[in-house]
């Protein structure tokens, strides 16, 4: 799963701007790959926050960055939606995390808490089902199958398309928080 998901992580970190001495949260860190790229890409004097609600996930982080050596990213079982920050850090990462957010709105807002006026936040975000057939086509054969869930069966969140369809952030106009 952590090969199929760092295809887009490589596509995106040469264009990301980290710095030396960045201290940088990942939200929705799952395996901790993406935050032990963020803590080797940030230096001895930069410093990664990886949040995930799953503890099990973290686990995996945790072994990879001690069999490396990464010293400087820390691992923390939480919901960023309710987690509660200092603003010190200089950005914000997530590949495939905010769409699982509870309310998107309500969690995006906590997380500009964490930033430093000039904060950066970068979000990789999954486009429409249609242009994911991988995934669209396992939901439609299922549904051929069986039911619709219930509306209040429990989820695992809106899902992995709730952002998709609108251009969150153009290349040429990188918003800053102020």
């Amino acid at each position: 799963m952590v090969g199929g998901l760092g295809k887009h992580s490589e596509a995106i970190f040469p264009t990301l701007e980290v710095n030396l001495g960045d201290k940088i949260v990942d939200a929705g860190a799952g395996f901790g790959d993406t935050a032990i790229m963020l803590a080797n890409r940030a230096g001895k004097n930069g410093h990664v926050m990886a949040i995930d609600c799953c503890d099990g996930f973290l686990d995996y982080g945790r072994k990879d960055a001690a069999d490396q050596g990464v010293k400087n990213v820390s691992f923390v079982v939480a919901d960023i939606q309710r987690q509660q920050f200092e603003p010190v850090h200089d950005m914000i990462f997530s590949r495939f995390g905010t769409m699982f957010f509870e309310n998107p709105v309500v969690a995006l807002k906590n997380m500009r808490t964490s930033l430093k006026p000039g904060g950066r936040l970068t979000m990789i975000v999954w486009r429409t089902m249609s242009d994911n057939p991988w995934l669209g086509s396992a939901k439609e054969i299922t549904l051929k199958h069986l039911p619709l869930p219930e509306e209040d069966a429990d989820t695992c969140g809106p899902g992995p398309f709730s952002m998709a369809g609108r251009i969150w952030l153009q290349r040429d106009k990188r918003p800053q928080v102020t």
